[in-house]
Formats: structure tokens, C-alpha cells, sequence
């Protein structure tokens, strides 16, 4: 676990493992969770987070345009670069103004003959980081079931 440590782990006998890592700033346009962060970060810190990469200005313009989909987006579902034949669903969770607090992944390998989409997934995990956002984040004039001002129900 280069560069990592694991701060904390939840196993079960179900097929379901659930750990809470931390992890350093180095490469981070290596790993799903890291590009969705990338993304949410402002360009002056990006510009010199990619002058420190060693990456070539061709590499960091592909990556900024994958970025900048990510941003369009709001997550990135993407084949994992650490399990093979993984799935990677990755959302971010934000804070005040909009500032990044973390982002929310989850792996997942699939099932010989299982119907299910990544649509499925995908819109599960932007749901619970909206949600982690909703509890840590800004607030709106929305309430976080989403229903317009509640006074005017009258």
C-alpha cells in the first residue's frame, strides 16, 4: 500500500468490504478517486500539481479534457487501474462554495450473466455523495429532500 494508509476497514461474510483510506497527493491522475478530485480542484492548483507530474503537456491536455468532463459529469465511472477486471464509480463530495472535501468511490466486479447496469451504480454513488454533501456541504434553499420552501405549502 504505497503512499496509503488504511485508516480504517469493515468486513463481513457478505460480499462486501468497505474501507476508508487516506491517501497521499502523489499521482493522482492515476486512480479513478483521484481524477474525480483533480477535477474539483482550481486551476492554479492543478496547473502546478501537473508541473510537478513529470507528465508531458500532450498527456496533462488529455487529462485536462477528460477533467473538465468529469466536471460536466459529476463523477467518472471508469475500468479500475488497481482491480483487474474491476469497475471503478467514483463522485465527489463537496464542502462550502463548492470546495472539495473528499470523494466517494466504490469497485465492483461484476457477475457472470448479471443484468444489472452501471447506471445502477453510478447513480448510487453520485446519490450517497450528494447526500454526504448535503450533511457536511452548503447549504441551499433547499431542504435535503429537495422540496422547495415548505411555507409556501400552505
Amino acid at each position: 500500500m504505497r503512499g496509503r494508509r488504511m485508516t480504517s476497514r469493515a468486513e463481513c461474510a457478505a460480499d462486501v468490504r468497505i474501507s476508508v483510506r487516506v491517501v497521499c497527493l502523489k499521482e493522482m491522475h492515476r486512480r479513478v478517486s483521484g481524477l474525480v478530485a483533480l477535477a474539483q480542484l482550481p486551476d492554479d492548483w492543478r496547473e502546478g500539481y501537473w508541473s510537478r507530474s513529470g507528465e508531458p503537456a500532450k498527456i496533462v491536455q488529455q487529462h485536462e479534457t477528460q477533467l473538465a468532463g468529469i466536471r460536466k459529469e459529476g463523477c467518472l465511472v471508469a475500468p479500475s487501474p488497481i482491480i483487474v477486471g474491476g469497475q471503478d464509480y467514483a463522485a465527489p463530495v463537496l464542502g462550502a462554495g463548492g470546495s472539495l472535501l473528499g470523494v466517494l468511490c466504490m469497485s465492483r466486479l461484476s457477475r457472470v450473466g448479471e443484468s444489472v447496469g452501471h447506471e445502477v451504480f453510478r447513480d448510487a454513488v453520485m446519490d450517497c455523495a450528494a447526500a454526504i454533501t448535503a450533511e457536511f456541504g452548503p447549504q441551499s434553499d433547499l431542504n435535503v429532500a429537495g422540496d422547495a420552501d415548505d411555507e409556501n405549502d400552505d
